[in-house]
């Protein structure tokens, strides 16, 4: 959640009380329970249109004093619209006067509006730059993202693979997850900074913060074997099982694959089915030929060719060639 969020949200808590608890003496606190990833759902969608208001205020007050805070949350509120008409070049107005006060938020948000073109002219110059300054300043998506950008030399910049390495391992240190992963990556990759153990070790992080698709790549790691990890076929299940409860499909078909080969865990048809099934539905191909295979061949399961014939017609339209060439068969 960015800081400007939180303050909003501050104030959402602050207008709940007054306008429940003291104004109408209701005590259902349930709007504000769990938490809320406001970052990607609209403010305004979450609370009533009158908190939005008062947040309005609040934040106008404190931005025209000069609290950098409160300008990027009034530019958040002009942006979306929330207790006032949306009005992006107000908004851009405000988050630059932020971005003066070295408000890391504030720049960041600036380097997406230049880089998009977003109510500014388009810079992708000073959307980097921006995003740089952000970095500099701490902001953790922003220190993801110019790693993004100096990997591959995005938006006119040079490729600079040491660099982008410096910014990742600084987002991964605040735990952000999607740095931990491409740190994962970058140190299993062939080249000068090929190193399993720090490869292990950040994809550990980040699926040790619930993240799915680390959870799968350890397991893929288990399963293939590493230079420093031997083949675990149990192991690898026990990954590709955490990865797969969180809809994963390649961790659900690998689930489904051990289940039906026995290959980490005991044979299990019915549990191969469920978990194929979940996968093909999620249009994972291979998983679409071994449920057409188990149905056609009646694999633990009673023989369907109905059904057969379906997965394998949705493997094949997928460029499945072992499906194609059994629907050329029936």
């Amino acid at each position: 959640m960015t800081e400007y969020v939180v303050v909003i949200l501050c104030v959402a808590a602050l207008a709940y009380y007054f306008l429940t608890k003291k104004g109408k003496g209701n005590s259902d606190d349930s709007a504000l329970d769990g938490p809320v990833d406001h970052s990607r759902y609209a403010f305004g969608r979450e609370y009533p249109e009158s908190w939005n208001a008062l947040a309005f205020k609040l934040m106008s007050r404190k931005a025209h004093a000069g609290n950098a805070d409160a300008q990027i949350a009034l530019g958040y509120l002009y942006a979306n619209g929330l207790g006032v008409s949306t009005d992006v070049a107000t908004a851009i107005k405000w988050y630059e006067l932020a971005a003066e006060n070295q408000h890391p938020v504030a720049l960041f948000r600036l380097a997406g509006l230049y880089v998009d073109g977003a109510g500014v002219a388009k810079d992708e110059s000073k959307g980097v730059n921006y995003c740089l300054q952000a970095a500099k300043l701490g902001n953790v998506e922003a220190q993801n993202t110019i790693g993004n950008v100096y990997s591959i030399g995005a938006f006119g910049t040079k490729q600079d693979l040491e660099e982008s390495l410096y910014w990742y391992i600084k987002a991964a240190e605040q735990n952000y997850v999607a740095a931990q992963i491409a740190l994962g990556n970058r140190f299993a990759e062939t080249g000068i900074t090929q190193d399993f153990a720090k490869s292990d070790y950040w994809l550990r992080k980040a699926a040790g913060m619930g993240n799915a698709e680390a959870q799968y790549r350890i397991g893929l790691n288990y399963s293939v074997g590493t230079p420093i990890q031997a083949v675990e076929h149990a192991i690898a299940f026990s990954w590709f099982l955490l990865a797969a409860k969180q809809g994963h499909t390649i961790a659900q078909y690998n689930v489904g694959y051990a289940y039906l080969t026995g290959e980490g865990v005991e044979k299990d048809a019915l549990e191969a089915e469920a978990w194929l099934k979940l996968a093909a539905e999620g249009e994972n191909d291979m998983a679409q030929f071994c449920l057409g295979t188990m149905y056609d061949k009646g694999i633990g399961i009673a023989p369907d060719q109905a059904e057969a014939f379906k997965w394998f017609s949705l493997s094949a339209n997928q460029g499945n060639e072992a499906a194609q060439s059994r629907i050329a068969e029936i």
